[in-house]
């Protein structure tokens, strides 16, 4: 129908201005010299109280309506929205971010695969060849972090935790998909409130932002890249089918990468600019296969001759015979 297309297309703008708005976390965790843990209490605790204070202004609070099980999905999607960012910081200490990310960047196919099974969609052929376009285009990216990289144990356990990283993210998007019913503020305001209970006993109070453009990024990062963020991408998974959400999550690299050369000047050579635009060719591609679509007419819409019995029925009731046209 008109408005499932109307909505499929908001929820692919949503999510191509979260994962845009996602690329750049990286620059402000830098800026605000924190560490990955300390980044993640800060986070839930100025995002968290970003959404309270907005789902008690707009009356998302009652919350009679949530079912049990939707509230042990909730408390269930924070710890893997924490442990998600645990594996994949330890994926950067142990592997490197290059690898670290080409790994992490295998979720989209997690979902790919979780479609049918979870949802029962029908994933086409067209989309796993856009995924695979997209992830070649993620390899390319990060191709000279790649090169001279000595695979010993703590390596190997670095590419396990990116795994791992991959397929808790994964299961968070299938975790937030469920939650239907429920509005996406009030999805990312419970979970990062169970962040912040498993990240306050690991939190380096010691290590607070010494200056005020610390504190900035810090506000910015709570603010721009957890409550902002979180609202337009968990609003995009809700109206969403898991095979657009696989392809359009490359986005975040795109950005990523893009933002780190004029942020901090690091090179991007040609096959890293033939990875952004395989990237972005698959997102256009997928944007363009939405786009054409049409709704095929409803027979059950179409005019219908009325029957003897049912002129019959009419006359009987009305003592007229009538004629209708649609």
């Amino acid at each position: 129908m008109l408005e499932n297309t109307k909505k499929e297309n908001a929820g692919q703008l949503q999510l191509i201005l979260g994962m845009a708005m996602s690329g750049t976390i990286g620059l402000f965790v830098v800026w605000s010299g924190q560490n990955p843990f300390n980044v993640g209490f800060w986070r839930c605790l100025v995002g968290g109280l970003c959404l309270l204070l907005f789902c008690f202004a707009k009356g998302y609070l009652k919350l009679a309506h949530v079912s049990r099980l939707q509230w042990v999905l909730l408390a269930v999607s924070g710890v893997v929205l924490v442990l998600n960012w645990a594996a994949l910081f330890a994926s950067y200490l142990h592997a490197g971010i290059g690898v670290g990310t080409v790994i992490y960047n295998t979720q989209p196919f997690f979902l790919l695969l979780a479609g049918p099974l979870m949802f029962g969609e029908r994933i086409t052929l067209k989309q796993v060849l856009l995924a695979m376009l997209a992830f070649g285009g993620v390899i390319l990216i990060v191709l000279p972090a790649l090169f001279g990289v000595k695979v010993d144990l703590l390596f190997l356990q670095g590419a396990g935790f990116a795994l791992l990283a991959a397929i808790l993210y994964s299961g968070l998007t299938i975790v937030t998909k469920k939650l239907t019913g429920i509005k996406p503020h009030v999805v990312a305001m419970c979970q990062l409130g169970v962040g912040l209970v498993f990240l306050a006993p690991i939190m380096a109070f010691d290590q607070m932002p010494q200056t005020s453009t610390q504190w900035l990024c810090v506000v910015v990062l709570g603010v721009f890249h957890t409550f902002l963020m979180y609202i337009l991408i968990y609003s995009a998974y809700q109206s969403l089918p898991v095979g657009k959400i696989a392809i359009l999550s490359y986005v975040y690299p795109v950005v990523a990468v893009i933002a780190d050369y004029f942020a901090f000047g690091h090179e991007v050579g040609g096959w890293q600019w033939l990875g952004i635009v395989m990237i972005i060719v698959a997102g256009v591609a997928n944007a363009r296969q939405a786009g054409v679509k049409r709704q095929a007419p409803d027979p059950l819409s179409k005019s219908k001759p009325l029957t003897q019995d049912a002129v019959a029925r009419d006359v009987s009731a009305n003592g007229l015979a009538r004629t209708q046209s649609q």
